[in-house]
């Protein structure tokens, strides 16, 4: 279970292990290139990334959406608009996914 970055590491365990019997992923970010022009925060979205997303090829090696192929684990996802630097529509398009 994990909230903000924990719903990132959910996401991105659902893409890399099959360890769990279900994952709960809360206010996740699913594709880290969309997060980028999302946030009010640039310098957030470029942590770790070296630099901006058409610049750096960190954004696909990190982004769970680039692993939905690997996507089998049951997964609850909680979503709302109290965390201010994830944007709704990354838990969305995650849920959705996770739905196909």
């Amino acid at each position: 279970m994990g909230w903000s970055y924990g719903g990132y590491m959910m996401m991105w365990f659902e893409g890399h292990t099959d360890r769990f019997k279900a994952i709960a992923s809360m206010m996740g970010l699913y594709d880290l290139r969309s997060f980028h022009g999302a946030t009010e925060e640039l310098w957030f979205s470029r942590m770790g990334s070296e630099g901006p997303p058409l610049d750096s090829s960190q954004y696909e090696k990190w982004s769970p959406s680039n692993f939905v192929k690997n996507f089998k684990t049951p997964t609850l996802v909680i979503s709302g608009e109290r965390d201010y630097r994830v944007p709704t529509r990354s838990r969305c398009i995650f849920s959705l996914t996770c739905r196909r």
